[in-house]
């Protein structure tokens, strides 16, 4: 749905924090 938003975001997180980011990213995406 939000493929653009979430993307950024992901991106975003990766950069401040990949652990969050790889947590939120497989639970928000998938």
């Amino acid at each position: 749905m939000e493929t653009s938003l979430a993307e950024d975001v992901r991106e975003q997180k990766m950069t401040l924090a990949p652990e969050s980011f790889f947590f939120m990213s497989p639970y928000r995406q998938f």
